[in-house]
């Protein structure tokens, strides 16, 4: 009898093998091969910009990376353009020690940038002896693959399988996709920004902690988590009210305060680097991209008033409706809560908060929702008018997506003439 039972336990996990490789399979060829036929178009937007680079000094201040005497850019060189270079720089010779200065004013340098991405490159780079240039690509490529097969299983918990492709078709086609495959922190945002939210909807908080961390180390969006969690949190405990099932709070509360506590992580990390309180936040100040008019929470609408005058500002008003109407509409439901909450605090803190200048571009693409206006859920069922209008609308958005991807990537991206008289990407 033992020995049927062992054999039969034994069969159970044979066949369990291939379900699960199957199911596997299933969440993630989808997702992987959007992501990759996009990647070979935006990798010949990408050649296509390098074609008119010249070759020039390495400069920091002239943010491209080719060397004197080098042939002229091509698809590896590319991706070392703008603040690339400066990764680059702090994954070969570190921070400094001492913040640089002439005549008393704080000159550019590494403390801008967080240490995250550039020390992974660097690790990546020491163990398989690539080179920084096809090491940093690679690795942003990796973090993205990854981050679009971990979004599609997080959104099919509530929305259709072609709302969460359709959402990845559109990230992949936005006009700054091509920051996936640079050297940029975009891949690997992306990916910790994903586990966060996934986490957080299965209430991990540990995890999320984590994720946190990571994050506060790689881009400055910590407040827009917070604003995340904010809502996690009220929800829970209202669902959790009068019911046996308890809410977290510990838990929460211990992942709320991480989150917290990191948007201050690297700001202190470089202030105890060279011993100087504001060392990050004046050397932010020296980019022209952070200078002139702003005040927090009225950043974009101060910068669009003095340029065209209020239709500037009805142009802001009017996306800020549209990220309402896509995130609270019916079935805006199909995106999971913690979407839903990210999607509309991050668009808006990067608007209070950051310049309005042409890098804004790159930045709204981990807003992830807003760039697919009609999701349905799992269990809607549509009409055939309904699927076809979708679908319509879902072609029309890849071929305008890519269309301006090409613009971005030849005449954003790629370097030119001066870097002062360019959009900065």
């Amino acid at each position: 009898m033992l020995d049927l039972e062992h054999s039969t336990r034994r069969l159970r996990a044979l066949n369990f093998a291939p379900d699960r490789l199957r199911t596997v399979a299933q969440d993630a060829l989808p997702p992987l091969l959007i992501f990759t036929a996009t990647r070979f178009i935006s990798a010949a937007f990408l050649a296509a910009g390098a074609a008119d680079q010249p070759s020039r000094p390495r400069s920091l201040a002239d943010a491209t990376i080719t060397t004197a005497g080098a042939p002229d850019a091509n698809l590896w060189t590319i991706g070392m353009n703008w603040d690339a270079q400066w990764y680059k720089s702090i994954a070969e010779d570190g921070y400094p020690s001492v913040l640089p200065q002439v005549n008393g004013e704080v000159l550019q340098n590494e403390l801008a940038f967080y240490p995250a991405y550039p020390l992974a490159v660097r690790a990546i780079s020491w163990m398989t002896g690539l080179e920084y240039e096809f090491a940093a690509p690679a690795f942003s490529l990796a973090c993205a693959g990854l981050a679009m097969v971990l979004l599609y299983k997080y959104l099919v918990k509530r929305a259709s399988r072609f709302t969460a492709l359709a959402l990845i078709a559109c990230i992949n086609v936005y006009p700054a996709a091509p920051i996936f495959q640079v050297g940029y922190t975009e891949g690997l945002a992306l990916l910790l920004l994903v586990i966060f939210l996934y986490a957080l909807s299965t209430e991990r908080y540990l995890l999320v902690s984590a994720a946190a961390i990571l994050l506060s180390l790689t881009r400055p969006i910590a407040f827009p988590l917070l604003a995340v969690l904010a809502v996690h949190g009220a929800v829970k405990w209202r669902r959790s009210a009068g019911k046996n099932r308890a809410f977290d709070i510990r838990g929460y509360g211990v992942a709320t305060a991480v989150t917290a506590v990191s948007s201050l992580l690297w700001p202190a990390i470089a202030a105890l680097l060279v011993q100087r309180p504001d060392a990050f936040f004046v050397t932010q100040a020296q980019w022209m991209s952070n200078q002139g008019p702003g005040v927090i929470g009225l950043a974009w609408p101060m910068k669009l008033y003095g340029v065209v005058g209020w239709p500037g500002v009805l142009v802001l008003l009017g996306a800020g409706a549209y990220l309402a109407l896509t995130l609270c509409q019916p079935r805006g439901s199909a995106w999971p809560l913690e979407l839903r909450a990210w999607a509309f605090a991050y668009p808006m803190y990067i608007a209070a908060v950051t310049p309005l200048a042409g890098s804004g571009v790159r930045y709204l693409l981990l807003s992830l929702a807003p760039l697919w206006p009609m999701p349905t859920r799992r269990r809607d069922r549509l009409p055939p008018s309904a699927v076809a209008v979708r679908a319509g609308l879902l072609v029309g958005l890849i071929v305008v997506g890519l269309y301006f991807q090409y613009l971005w990537t030849v005449h954003v991206y790629a370097i030119h003439g001066s870097t002062d008289e360019q959009a900065y990407p």
